[in-house]
């Protein structure tokens, strides 16, 4: 495990079971590298840094072999009304949106090769 500036990468093991040939059932275990946001926060909103943050962010992910990036969602927003600023950040570059205020970017779907322009 690695923690960067808020920004954790870890392996999550994965137990998978298949069918042998002789019928037994054998148990692998695979490893997914996993980038974890654990804070995200920029001092001028609106300027365009979060946006190359999270590219950056997304790029450092994939050099290192994550397959997602996970985190959670800031009640601190919600504090300021800013909710709907917030999620169509996270939107903008892939993320789902799943319980109890988690977010999940998949890496594996190959749609994040570009950039975003810091205007949208």
């Amino acid at each position: 495990m690695a923690e960067v500036h808020g920004i954790v990468i870890y392996e999550n093991a994965a137990k998978g079971s298949e069918n042998t040939e002789d019928g037994t059932e054998a148990t692998n275990k695979s490893f997914e590298r996993i980038a974890h946001i654990r804070g995200f926060f920029v001092h001028t909103p609106n300027a365009g840094f979060g946006t190359i943050l999270m590219d950056e962010l997304i790029q450092y992910a994939k050099k290192h072999n994550s397959t997602k990036i996970t985190g959670r969602l800031s009640s601190v927003d919600e504090k300021f009304e800013n909710t709907d600023r917030r999620n169509h950040f996270y939107k903008k570059f892939g993320f789902e949106f799943l319980d109890n205020d988690k977010i999940c970017l998949d890496l594996r779907q190959g749609q994040h090769n570009n950039r975003h322009d810091i205007s949208s």
